[in-house]
């Protein structure tokens, strides 16, 4: 569970294209307010009433098979960012990250957003996916 924090504007040019997104598949998608103790410490939120909204994506070309991305505290979305890639945006200086559609248009913003690859393994043990990966512990 290695999670990779997108911090920086090289941070997300990099993941960008880090997989052949045409070839990707979106398996889940879901919206909680349960924080996770993986969760950066240090999230910009306005406030504590947005989304943590999670994707879960078999992917081609790249390190595992799987991609978990979770979008902290995301006040802004639209369901088509969720299908196209790869993705454009930008990093502010407080890490909140925006991804622009082709004409410059806001498709999602958020606080922060974490991502990790995982291998077949790790998500056919957890079915249902995210289900079982934002159960609490003792579950």
């Amino acid at each position: 569970m290695d999670w990779k924090y997108i911090d920086i504007q090289a941070d997300l040019d990099f993941f960008g294209p880090s997989f052949y997104w045409h070839d990707s598949e979106l398996l889940e998608f879901c919206g909680t307010v349960q924080e996770g103790d993986y969760f950066p410490h240090d999230v910009s939120r306005s406030g504590y009433h947005h989304l943590h909204l999670h994707a879960l994506y078999q992917v081609y070309a790249a390190p595992d098979q799987y991609l978990h991305m979770v979008m902290i505290c995301c006040d802004h979305h639209n369901s088509i960012f969720l299908r196209e890639g790869p993705w454009q945006g930008r990093v502010d200086t407080l890490k909140r990250v925006e991804i622009y559609d082709g004409q410059n248009s806001v498709m999602m913003r958020c606080a922060r957003m974490i991502y990790r690859f995982l291998s077949e393994e790790e998500v056919l043990s957890n079915q249902p996916y995210l289900c079982r990966f934002l159960a609490p512990p003792e579950y």
